[in-house]
């Protein structure tokens, strides 16, 4: 078994999208069961003094550059690897309430196999 995760990410927005957000989650439990616990990615941040706080992680797809915008309309192809410690692996995904209009979308795991093809608006 890996223990890296590789999502690739091909969205076609219609409508320029107020943000396109995600996080991951982790498990060794039974990943269909109710009684599951998963845990989500926090962030460790150093703010000096001794002082590290810790927050959940939300990723949001952006462009990058001078300005910092969401993802115009068009089609986007983005890629992410992560190293994974747990046995199972899970991520949400959302609009950010204003959303936009995404035509299709699909989540590709380890060896191009489709993890998730939702098409979300």
């Amino acid at each position: 078994m890996s223990d890296h995760v590789s999502l690739d990410f091909l969205f076609t927005i219609l409508t320029a999208a107020t943000g396109i957000v995600w996080y991951q989650e982790f498990t060794d439990g039974d990943p269909n069961a109710t009684a599951t616990t998963w845990y989500r990615e926090v962030a460790e941040e150093d703010t000096g003094g001794g002082v590290v706080n810790i927050p959940v992680v939300v990723r949001r797809f952006r462009t990058n550059g001078a300005v910092i915008t969401d993802l115009p309309a068009g089609t986007h192809a983005l890629s992410a690897q992560f190293v994974r410690k747990h046995k199972y692996f899970r991520a949400q995904m959302a609009f950010v309430a204003g959303g936009g209009t995404v035509s299709s979308m699909q989540v590709f795991a380890e060896f191009g196999a489709v993890a998730n093809s939702p098409v979300i608006s």
